[in-house]
């Protein structure tokens, strides 16, 4: 889809003895600009998430029940 030639994934036991190292293989493919900012966003949403979570959620109401109704 984004033009990336494909790379044939095989587990190792399926390898032959002789062929080349998957380091060698996964080294020619690389990653684009796009997926890199694609990450970096994934990142920084996980760790604003949790920062939220611990510092600013805050305790649930006292007078809330187990399925989100107030008792």
């Amino acid at each position: 889809m984004i033009g990336r030639p494909r790379v044939e994934r095989r587990p190792a036991w399926m390898r032959s003895m002789r062929a080349e190292a998957e380091g060698h293989i996964s080294q020619g493919v690389g990653i684009t600009v796009l997926e890199r900012i694609v990450m970096i966003n994934v990142y920084l949403a996980v760790v604003t998430l949790l920062v939220w979570y611990v510092f600013f959620a805050g305790a649930p109401s006292a007078n809330m029940c187990p399925t989100g109704t107030l008792c």
